[in-house]
């Protein structure tokens, strides 16, 4: 408990050592005029009614998507991924167990009495 508490204050004080290096500093021009200044953008009505637009047939989209074969084929795509990786795997466990086996078969011929 005693080192725990230690290494606690020992990273602390750490901490605050590294963080004393730095000093912000900012200045302001008081006579500044914002007043032209806006936090906003309107978009003309007809790029307005266009965007809109794009909105709904991505929303359509991705419903479609949701309620319609593209998450049954997503699930069997993930699937079909997990089952490539897994045959991989076994290639390449395959290949360091036996290096030529893959490639030319089990060439030891063993004895073959009479």
């Amino acid at each position: 408990m005693r080192t725990t508490v230690a290494g606690g204050v020992v990273t602390l004080a750490i901490a605050l050592v590294a963080c004393s290096q730095f000093s912000v500093r900012s200045t302001r021009d008081l006579s500044a005029d914002f007043t032209r200044m806006h936090t906003y953008v309107w978009l003309p009505l007809d790029q307005v009614d266009l965007t809109v637009k794009k909105y709904g047939k991505l929303a359509d989209d991705a419903d479609a998507f949701v309620t319609g074969d593209g998450l049954a084929q997503l699930s069997d795509l993930v699937g079909e991924a997990r089952r490539l990786v897994a045959n991989l795997t076994e290639l390449t466990d395959q290949l360091n167990r036996t290096p030529t086996k893959p490639l030319f078969g089990d060439r030891r011929k063993g004895y073959e009495p009479k």
